[in-house]
């Protein structure tokens, strides 16, 4: 192997260490969520408000040390948040600003 062939390849790996996701810190929360969470919050809120799924909005806020993810729902300017289980289950809606 040439010195120039050597010097690339010590340059691909360095690169491919510097994309290489970082492993989360100890006890830090998982993430991104689960999808069939972000749609179990998303129906729960629609169906709170009456208006169709498509009318909510969804972002994923945190997800805690017992696997249970926040999210913030969006319908139109009412801000709503909801608590939803590891198995998709939606155990709590909330107004914050009320």
């Amino acid at each position: 192997m040439t010195r120039g062939a050597a010097a690339q390849g010590a340059a691909f790996l360095l690169l491919a260490a510097c994309a290489a996701p970082e492993p989360p810190a100890p006890g830090a929360p998982a993430g991104p969520p689960n999808p069939a969470g972000a749609q179990a919050c998303q129906a729960a809120v629609a169906a709170h408000v009456g208006k169709p799924v498509d009318a909510v909005a969804v972002d994923w806020l945190e997800t805690r040390d017992d696997a249970v993810e926040t999210f913030e729902a969006l319908d139109g300017t009412r801000r709503h948040t909801c608590d939803v289980d590891a198995a998709g289950q939606v155990l709590r809606i909330e107004h914050p600003e009320a």
